[in-house]
């Protein structure tokens, strides 16, 4: 609930001072303030996605091994594209 009323916040600020805007930066800076209101929480959600993603393709990969030290590099980068590619198919 604090993160919306805070959201809000900026919003009523960034409504009362839109007039007021003058420099490149400080259209930047409004400009991510509203990029970050409106997908910051989604892109939120897609990184705990892409954390348990992850944690998850490499306990796996982890317990079928005898000995996880011994992992290959390649078996690293096929959790990657492994967990991308299921991402790609849920986004």
């Amino acid at each position: 609930m604090k993160k919306i009323q805070t959201d809000c916040v900026y919003l009523e600020k960034f409504i009362r001072n839109i007039g007021k805007i003058v420099t490149e930066e400080e259209k930047m800076r409004w400009f991510l303030l509203r990029a970050s209101t409106v997908v910051g929480d989604r892109v939120q959600h897609f990184d705990d996605m892409l954390e348990d993603q992850f944690f998850t393709a490499l306990e796996s990969l982890f317990f079928k091994k005898e000995d996880p030290l011994e992992t290959a590099d390649e078996e690293f980068e096929g959790i990657f594209r492994l967990v991308i590619g299921k991402l790609g198919r849920n986004v």
